[in-house]
């Protein structure tokens, strides 16, 4: 059964999306997590940088894309998170719950994102070159769906904190 999932870090690059899993994921659309803001709270050995989470955050929207996922793309992208079903939430390098998301044309979607859970403020180094990269093409290429320009700066200035939490 095909899954909803909302990218907001560096999978929402379709170079990345074709790396990782061989092919872009199906597009749905442009979407806002509203009262969230993006962050890059805690170390990936993976990536050897901070990586992208998000943070409740009164008047502010973490802006992504919804994907449609096969239950195979799903695994491995549960996988590649470092993230199990049956695993205590606190052993989980992520957060998988659903949750709702705002279409550009407003309509209301129940995706997956993954949310950070081992936020380490003390050791930031921030996310690498590259990671930040494959966020910023991912976001630039979806300008034309209607990623809001604004957000992408804001992105910037939101990797180039200190302590982000």
């Amino acid at each position: 059964m095909d899954k909803l999932y909302f990218a907001y870090g560096s999978n929402l690059s379709p170079k990345k999306q074709v790396k990782e899993f061989g092919k872009e994921f199906v597009f749905v659309c442009v979407a806002r997590l509203e009262n969230a803001k993006i962050c890059f709270p805690q170390y990936s050995r993976k990536n050897d940088c901070d990586v992208a989470s998000f943070v409740c955050s009164s008047n502010s929207s973490v802006w992504g894309c919804v994907f449609k996922l096969t239950q195979d793309q799903m695994s491995k992208l549960d996988r590649q998170e470092g993230w199990k079903d049956n695993r205590p939430s606190d052993k989980n390098s992520y957060e998988k719950k659903q949750v709702r998301v705002l279409s550009s044309s407003g309509e209301e979607l129940k995706a997956y994102p993954y949310q950070g859970n081992k936020a380490k403020p003390d050791e930031y180094k921030g996310p690498s070159e590259e990671y930040l990269t494959y966020i910023l093409e991912g976001l630039k290429y979806r300008v034309k769906d209607g990623i809001p320009m604004h957000y992408i700066d804001e992105v910037k200035v939101q990797a180039r904190k200190l302590g982000n939490h």
